[in-house]
């Protein structure tokens, strides 16, 4: 941080004690000014030093009483000193502090042996000037659905604000118990050619915002987060402390399970108030989920144990998802997003936010094998072709599969074995691998079944394919 002070001469003081400032510091968040006082014919009362006795003035209305930042010492002949702090104006010596600044001494505020006091008078006027970039908080907005904290700083300084990235951490926050979570950049506009309007988003800390939220949170702008074009850094400062208060009932998720087909997930609802537990009928669950990108996995959650008080007041409930093609393997391995789209209520009507509220990576191991119905096919000579494509976790070979793959079964409890046709990498870790089906005459019309054998392909690392019977296909007379 450079600054520099311009020091205007002081006005003669005509009645003892007087006061003189002998030298002062600027830290990032403060300033500290050094008072003499002295009296020609009685000694200094160090007990008459203390906070108040001197205030500073500046611009836009900054006006502080300074504090007593240490015990007064003496320095001879009856005078004494008295160090003092006052605190920079939005909590820190930036390009929007620039201004004069006016020292007086308040009258009646430091006294000799003899009970004579000071005279109120300007001491000193000081012209400061700092080049670090300004960060002031203009708004604070808690988003409609409880999601997020929007923060609003503007940024600026003399030389222009180098550009800030959506996604970037520039400040801290300190929750109620103690705990910090970053905050990040939301959204960037440049206002005018040098100053920017930042929009921070701060999370519930990975939640959404509800009753058990409420406190005083502190945010604090983190060093070397925002810089001017010309390299200079914002100081490292408390941009504020805020009481947040909350009526929304809680949603956590207190329990997972997964079976080869279900992913089971238990659902407490809690709050300050009791919560209704008519909210929770007439319509299913509000918890959705999605899945990893490119899976396409969009589901609404279903009861499986509807809700049941608990004893501290409290509600849970066990949902399902139903896994996609009705089984869980290695291509389902990712990050799932949980997410409440409001619905329970507390007995005062306060619902539950609607957003993502948890999120869980999950990891499967068993071998795909994904019926492509686009390419199954039959003759009228008694040969019905189809194709499964397979993906894994370890390395497939042409060797990893077999005609006991799978099997077929049809009108009239009809079943047919398969004969192995080709296997062929497609790409890494992907086989599409073709099976047959054949019978004397033709197929007869109806609808079929094609089940993929548990176990009947491996992988290199041992992993089995999963049990699975695929949704019905159905067969046209040849």
């Amino acid at each position: 941080m450079n600054h520099h002070l311009d020091a205007l001469e002081p006005r003669t003081l005509l009645s003892a004690p007087t006061a003189a400032i002998q030298s002062t510091t600027i830290s990032p968040d403060q300033w500290l000014i050094v008072v003499r006082y002295a009296d020609t014919e009685h000694s200094i009362d160090p007990t008459t030093i203390g906070n108040a006795d001197i205030t500073v003035s500046g611009p836009a209305g900054y006006s502080q009483a300074a504090t007593l930042h240490q015990r007064p010492f003496a320095t001879g002949s009856g005078s004494y000193v008295g160090v003092y702090s006052v605190p920079a104006p939005m909590g820190a010596w930036d390009y929007g502090a620039n201004g004069a600044y006016t020292v007086r001494v308040a009258s009646g505020a430091v006294a000799d042996q003899s009970g004579e006091s000071t005279i109120a008078a300007d001491l000193r006027t000081y012209n400061l000037w700092f080049n670090n970039p300004a960060v002031r908080v203009a708004r604070n907005t808690i988003e409609t659905n409880l999601r997020w904290w929007e923060m609003t700083v503007n940024v600026g300084d003399n030389m222009g604000i180098a550009n800030l990235t959506v996604g970037q951490e520039i400040v801290e926050v300190t929750t109620p118990d103690g705990s910090s979570y970053r905050g990040t950049v939301l959204s960037s506009t440049r206002v005018g050619p040098r100053d920017l309007s930042v929009v921070v988003k701060i999370g519930a800390n990975g939640r959404l915002w509800d009753f058990s939220d409420n406190g005083r949170y502190s945010v604090r702008l983190l060093a070397n987060s925002v810089y001017d074009t010309a390299g200079v850094a914002a100081n490292a400062r408390l941009l504020g402390s805020y009481n947040l208060w909350f009526t929304a009932p809680r949603i956590e998720i207190t329990n997972s399970e997964l079976t080869d087909s279900k992913w089971l997930l238990t659902v407490r609802f809690s709050d300050n108030e009791a919560i209704d537990p008519d909210s929770f009928f007439g319509t299913r669950p509000a918890l959705s989920v999605s899945g990893p990108a490119g899976l396409n996995y969009n589901r609404i959650s279903r009861w499986h144990v509807e809700p049941f008080a608990n004893p501290d007041g409290s509600y849970s409930a066990v949902v399902f998802f139903q896994a996609p093609r009705g089984y869980w393997a290695f291509r389902d391995s990712g990050q799932y997003r949980i997410w409440s789209q409001g619905g329970a209520t507390d007995t005062g009507g306060a619902r539950v936010a609607a957003g993502q509220f948890a999120e869980f990576d999950l990891a499967w191991s068993s071998v795909d094998g994904q019926l492509d119905t686009s390419r199954s096919s039959s003759t009228s000579n008694g040969t019905w072709d189809i194709e499964l494509v397979y993906r894994a976790a370890g390395t497939l070979t042409s060797s990893s599969f077999s005609s006991d793959d799978v099997a077929a079964s049809g009108p009239g409890s009809t079943s047919y074995a398969a004969s192995l046709i080709s296997a062929v990498q497609e790409s890494a870790g992907v086989w599409r691998v073709k099976y047959r089906f054949s019978t004397t005459g033709a197929f007869a019309a109806g609808s079929y079944q094609i089940t993929l054998n548990a176990g009947s392909v491996s992988d290199s690392l041992g992993n089995l394919s999963v049990g699975y019977t695929f949704a019905a296909l159905t067969l046209a007379a040849a």
